[in-house]
């Protein structure tokens, strides 16, 4: 039930079960250079348009070992103007000949299943 705005309540009941430390943040590592896996992915409306969507990424570091398991996330948008992204983002983790330059259906839940790597540059 929504709260009325302007009221505090004097409490309220959260259910935490199943939600990360730190939430989407993704860790603080250096700007660099990683290998990561994928190891999830969640088709969200943007905040601000509820009409776009987005693929929210959740990678894992593999290498440097030094950061391996911290989770880092990658947004692509899924806005004709910035399939480029998604598409550069497919290619580098699927390669070239499983990415067509046509209309394809993204197999979310088998990526996520195999875990590809990719190489990615984090940067601030």
């Amino acid at each position: 039930m929504p709260m009325p705005q302007g009221k505090t309540p004097a409490k309220i009941t959260v259910d935490f079960t199943g939600v990360e430390v730190g939430g989407q943040r993704g860790a603080h590592v250096p700007e660099g250079d990683y290998l990561v896996k994928v190891v999830g992915v969640t088709h969200q409306a943007k905040k601000d348009d509820p009409t776009r969507f987005n693929l929210n990424w959740k990678l894992q570091i593999v290498e440097p070992t030094k950061y391996a398991g911290k989770v880092v996330y990658y947004r692509t948008s899924l806005g004709k103007e910035s399939l480029w992204s998604l598409r550069g983002f497919l290619v580098d983790m699927l390669g070239e000949e499983k990415v067509p330059k046509s209309a394809v259906v993204i197999p979310l839940a088998a990526i996520v299943k195999k875990q590809p790597s990719v190489g990615v540059t984090l940067v601030g």
